[in-house]
């Protein structure tokens, strides 16, 4: 799977709800530099909160979909990527 870190961390992110083993590779700790080198390669890209792990900076980042729950009390301003 080391060939994931080539992919846009929006790819990853839609493996990752591809199917329940996916989803549960994609979220363990040991796969947290697969997501890190991915987000190294998208230009121009603001550096990731701390209170943040990077799926969810993912999900804020490259998607529509409503992420005030994991952002509460965490000031961002979403951008087009």
């Amino acid at each position: 799977m080391q060939v994931c870190k080539y992919l846009h961390p929006r790819d990853i992110l839609h493996l990752s709800w591809a199917s329940k083993d996916f989803h549960a590779f994609f979220s363990r700790k040991s796969s947290a530099s697969i997501w890190k080198q991915s987000l190294e390669r998208v230009r121009g890209l603001p550096p990731r909160p701390d209170k943040l792990i990077e799926p969810a900076w993912v999900t804020f980042m490259f998607t529509t979909w409503c992420t005030a729950s994991i952002l509460s009390g965490t000031v961002l301003h979403r951008l087009a990527y």
